[in-house]
């Protein structure tokens, strides 16, 4: 039987950092209380108080109130039904944890059945959206790649209160979306921020007759890399060699491969598609996946625009220093892959490489007292 992709889940991530709330004078903003640490901590009580419902919320709770991301109650490890808010908020402050917001609109992706899953979250420094697109339907090995290309500027259906206003391609929908979350947040659509590509998490989740057994072959390879580059890819491109194009999966199946781009990351784990358990498995793990790259992004550009401060020794404004230490421990625990105080995952501790940041974390960490530098012979990714 020709090998089918039958399901993929596709997120893409936009991340956008500014330093507008984090001056040694309260900015004049609508959400800057989101850099000032009491002022946050009484607005995350509100928001646990909310169970889900209204904006902002807690960012791993759907609107019914039910637990929609997992990843949370990793990098939360003390989070527990009995925990203080007051407690709650204090942990939340210091690991960065951002509130999610629920802009008016949905979006609708063309010759897509299922509605695109749309995420919105904002931190003292940063914004970030997360869209995630269900492509369902028999598609050969050979097809990825050109479908991989459609599907990152397939036009999109923009409705608020289930009436259309707008179509336009899947970047521009987002940048639509960023722009409320800039207005919501510092008051001005178009305030001046810093951005780079989408970090895009791509995952099977079913197929037909894909080799659960064996290494992948180069054609699986090439519609890995394609699917989670943000950039289109010649029609005859040669996928990297193995095992330098996918992070290092502990007790892996051979068939199993966490493709790895500097900006992207294919989840193939084709031995999981045999039962409807393991399917939901694969789901939640692109899920937590995607959650857990996005906060990478948000932590890494703190650092980004604390560098001129790091770099010249010189003293940041109370609560960006609050928050860039923060960072810096958050994004350590990451790196290493500490199991008992932190989402554990081998493709953030890549992430922080491809992405430069652990060259702001050695300057970091000694300002702060946290750790050593590290030793690149023995990264952990």
């Amino acid at each position: 039987m020709t090998a089918q992709v039958r399901e993929l889940h596709c997120t893409y991530i936009w991340t956008e950092s500014y330093a507008t709330l984090l001056g040694a004078v309260p900015a004049v903003a609508p959400m800057a209380w989101l850099a000032d640490k009491p002022a946050y901590a009484a607005q995350f009580v509100q928001a646990l108080a909310r169970q889900g419902q209204g904006e902002p919320c807690v960012p791993w709770l759907h609107e019914h109130g039910h637990a929609y991301n997992h990843f949370w109650r990793y990098y939360l490890p003390r989070l527990t039904p009995k925990i203080a808010p007051a407690a709650a908020a204090e942990m939340a402050w210091r690991k960065v944890t951002p509130l999610r917001m629920r802009p008016a609109v949905t979006l609708a992706i063309d010759g897509l059945a299922d509605p695109a899953a749309l995420d919105a979250f904002v931190y003292p420094h940063a914004i970030s959206v997360a869209v995630t697109l269900f492509m369902k339907g028999a598609h050969a090995m050979a097809d990825l790649h050109a479908l991989a290309d459609s599907l990152r500027n397939r036009m999109t259906t923009l409705s608020t209160a289930g009436a259309a206003v707008g179509t336009l391609p899947l970047p521009d929908a987002a940048q639509h979306v960023l722009r409320l979350l800039r207005q919501a947040v510092l008051g001005d659509p178009d305030a001046e921020t810093t951005a780079g590509d989408p970090f895009i998490v791509a995952t099977l989740v079913d197929g037909a007759g894909i080799d659960g057994a064996n290494a992948p072959d180069p054609s699986m390879l090439r519609a890995a890399e394609a699917l989670c580059s943000w950039k289109q890819l010649p029609p005859n491109f040669v996928p990297r060699p193995q095992p330098q194009a996918s992070v290092k999966l502990s007790g892996a199946a051979p068939s199993q491969i966490l493709y790895r781009l500097d900006r992207g990351r294919t989840v193939w784990f084709p031995d999981w598609l045999s039962a409807d358990a393991t399917r939901n498995k694969v789901k939640c793990y692109h899920r937590n996946l995607s959650a857990a790259s996005m906060q990478v992004d948000a932590l890494a550009a703190l650092l980004g625009l604390a560098e001129s401060y790091l770099s010249s020794g010189n003293n940041l404004p109370f609560y960006f220093d609050d928050l860039v230490r923060n960072a810096t421990l958050e994004l350590s625990l990451f790196y290493s892959g500490d199991r008992k105080s932190t989402y554990r995952s081998r493709s953030l501790c890549a992430q922080i490489v491809d992405n430069g940041t652990r060259d702001l974390l050695d300057l970091a960490r000694p300002r702060f007292s946290i750790g050593a530098k590290y030793d690149p012979a023995k990264t952990p990714c």
